[in-house]
């Protein structure tokens, strides 16, 4: 039985950087580490690779180029960029629509922060929430998947919509990104 592609996780590389490295301690949970103040981010913030999507070692949002940026603009989806240095090189891209998902495995959860450490394996459950497939947009899970600090949400692109960031992949020669299939 073939499965039905239903929409794409957008992945991509790691870019070799720390986005909370100079974070302050009240970033963080004082039991825990895990991160509590989601508002933060760095204002001088730069990568030793190329990347046009990308992740830091220590999680946080996906980071993107401005040549990534100003394509995504013009599709006209609800994201939120926020700049990460002066010279506006480099940009978080939080998609505003969230989609529900499950973690497989959680541990250590935490009473002071109200959150598991570790949260991992993934698994979409959106699909009571909106028709399947996916034709379009820009969605973010509504968890945040990794261990202590190096969590980030899931970013989750319509049928439709990977298409276009394919072949804008090609035409505009973006790196860093890769599209997985989700399916059913």
């Amino acid at each position: 039985m073939k499965n039905n592609i239903i929409a794409y996780e957008l992945s991509g590389i790691d870019n070799h950087s720390y986005f909370y490295e100079f974070a302050p301690k009240e970033t963080f949970c004082s039991t825990c580490h895990s991160c509590i103040n989601y508002q933060y981010y760095p204002n001088d913030f730069h990568i030793k690779n190329k990347a046009d999507f990308s992740f830091a070692y220590d999680g946080g949002p996906p980071i993107i180029s401005s040549k990534f940026k100003c394509f995504i603009e013009n599709l006209g989806y609800p994201i939120q960029f926020d700049s990460l240095n002066p010279e506006g090189s480099l940009f978080t891209l939080i998609p505003e629509k969230k989609l529900t998902y499950l973690a497989m495995q959680q541990s250590e959860y935490c009473n002071k922060c109200n959150q598991y450490v570790n949260q991992i394996a993934p698994i979409p459950n959106f699909s009571n929430e909106i028709q399947l497939p996916i034709s379009d947009g820009f969605f973010r899970s509504d968890m945040k998947f990794g261990s202590g600090i190096e969590k980030g949400f899931i970013v989750i692109l319509g049928v439709n919509t990977g298409f276009l960031i394919k072949k804008a992949q090609k035409e505009l020669k973006l790196r860093g990104l890769d599209l997985i299939p989700i399916t059913i």
